[in-house]
């Protein structure tokens, strides 16, 4: 008895202490931006055909149904690195002479003034994003139906890029620089009905501990000292520096096995969160501005707003089965995104800018983006070669694109895109350790001339005194062609405490002893006679008889 609650008693300072760890480790260590496709080490080689398999704690993102599965207690780590690689061609841009009508005030362009002007390729310049670690503690507290978790992540995606900003750059006025960190705490619990269904609720605390943001705006002016399409006098460079603590949503996750050799999944977020980041606003002059000698950028108070969608996700595998061992699966997987949620990224002053020679009144900023929601196909698997000393992954995906075309950014490419993604993991003494790697081929797209709505910002009074109107719509800045790629790699380590203790031992986990094959049949021969009167034979003999 004593024994036993010492052992108790271990096993849960272990837990806690493995609990403790994963909420000590640093807050900078987070995923960022959207989504371009799966995240996980056994996510990632299947091509993120992972929903009704979900075999480990990345569960508690993928389907936390499947918690109420894993038997003992896990612990997970994965690191994803990521990079965006983009080259924007814009197209030469022509200044036009803008002209008012004098009747209505109302400002419109009209014919080419000088030769268009051509720009260099801009490409993305920030390099590899190390830093999208999602990590996961789960158990059962020995309940035989039950499953609880913990968990920590990002979405799968890039959270820091950069282009190039000075004064003939081709992205100058959409986006010099975004980096961003978003995050998910997770507290899930399963149930599962004996091997036939489970379901499993996740509540998720959304928080965004760092979003910055860079863009080039056109200061107030008169309207023919806001007319050009490459640069002006009056040029102050934006960075935004926000963050938001309160977000909340929630996973729904449901599997089903109504065959052996065929198991259904179902996982949804189904609350959308609406980011109200606050925080502040830095302009200054760029090198070619009549604000170029301010000192000290001014700084004012500045929110960001925009959503996070709604998703479903929905699976089928069937599983190949041999003796009680499962040699290899193949699941299909669909997920919906409600990606038109987002219409805009919503930048606004709090008040007033004020500084040698510039003085802005609190401004609205309506980055458009239009984007649609998303649809996606994957088809991956897994092959267990040696049982757990090797197991070989190998998915791809389809997914449509999130941005129209009209509002195509190179802040956040959506455009359609297919990935491949193949991976390999062993198991040692209740570690598993793996590596994966996806290549995500992005369309390649063009927006043709005079067909872009990704404009400049404008900033200023668009009525003056007399009801004239003072600024003109801007040029657009997206216009040209588009070429982009994302390359994944994610190593991973999982720890499964039983089998981690077992070994220590030398005795097999409660999971790997052989079935309870009942009583020994009764042998069919008769029972060996023995004398009646076994004075000779020790006593031992006799009670062991």
């Amino acid at each position: 008895m004593g024994n036993s609650f010492a052992r108790s008693f271990g096993y849960l300072r272990a837990r806690c202490l493995l609990l403790f760890i994963i909420m000590a480790l640093p807050a900078t260590a987070l995923a960022g931006g959207f989504e371009y496709g799966p995240q996980g080490l056994h996510a990632v080689g299947r091509g993120g055909a992972f929903t009704a398999k979900a075999d480990d704690a990345s569960a508690m993102y993928w389907n936390p149904s499947k918690l109420s599965v894993l038997k003992g207690t896990h612990l997970l780590v994965n690191l994803n690195t990521s990079l965006l690689s983009l080259d924007f061609d814009r197209f030469p841009a022509q200044k036009r002479k803008v002209s008012q009508d004098p009747e209505t005030g109302a400002l419109s362009y009209g014919d080419p003034v000088g030769d268009p002007i051509a720009f260099a390729t801009s490409s993305q310049n920030r390099g590899w994003f190390p830093m999208g670690i999602s990590m996961a503690l789960t158990s059962d507290f020995g309940l035989e139906d039950w499953g609880f978790g913990l968990s920590l992540n990002g979405p799968a995606a890039v959270g820091a890029v950069r282009y190039p900003g000075d004064k003939d750059a081709a992205t100058r006025y959409s986006t010099t620089e975004l980096d961003t960190m978003v995050a998910y705490i997770t507290a899930a619990a399963s149930y599962k009905y004996k091997e036939w269904f489970g379901f499993g609720l996740g509540l998720q605390y959304m928080v965004v501990p760092k979003l910055k943001y860079s863009l080039v705006i056109i200061g107030p002016a008169a309207y023919t000292n806001q007319n050009n399409p490459v640069n002006t006098i009056n040029d102050l460079r934006a960075d935004l520096s926000v963050s938001d603590w309160r977000g909340f949503t929630a996973l729904l996750g449901a599997w089903a096995k109504p065959l052996p050799w065929l198991e259904f999944g179902f996982n949804a977020r189904i609350i959308p969160v609406k980011v109200k980041a606050k925080g502040d606003v830095k302009l200054k002059g760029t090198e070619n501005s009549v604000y170029e000698s301010l000192e000290n950028p001014i700084q004012v108070g500045g929110k960001l707003e925009f959503n996070m969608p709604a998703t479903v996700q929905l699976g089928a595998r069937y599983m190949f089965v041999r003796q009680d061992r499962e040699i290899f699966d193949i699941e299909a997987d669909f997920v919906w995104e409600q990606w038109s949620r987002m219409d805009a990224f919503r930048m606004a002053t709090t008040e007033k800018a004020e500084g040698p020679g510039l003085a802005i009144e609190p401004m609205n900023i309506a980055l458009e983006r239009r984007w649609k929601d998303t649809y996606s196909v994957r088809l991956g698997g897994q092959w267990n070669a040696i049982p757990d000393w090797l197991t070989a992954r190998l998915g791809g995906w389809w997914e449509s694109a999130t941005q129209p075309n009209a509002y195509t950014t190179v802040d956040l490419p959506g455009f359609s895109r297919f990935g491949i993604g193949f991976g390999l993991s062993t198991s040692i003494y209740g570690f598993e350790i793996g590596m994966a790697y996806a290549h995500v081929f992005q369309m390649d797209r063009t927006v043709e001339a005079g067909t872009g709505l990704i404009r400049q910002q404008l900033v200023g009074p668009e009525i003056d005194e007399n009801g004239r109107a003072t600024m003109i719509e801007g040029y657009a800045v997206n216009e040209g062609k588009y070429q982009s790629s994302f390359d994944i790699i994610t190593v991973g380590i999982s720890v499964d405490w039983n089998k981690l203790i077992s070994k220590g031992r030398n005795t097999p986990p409660e999971s790997d002893l052989p079935p309870d094959i009942g009583p020994a049949p009764e042998s069919e021969e008769p029972p060996t006679e023995i004398d009646s009167e076994p004075e000779d034979q020790p006593e031992e003999v006799l009670d062991w008889m």
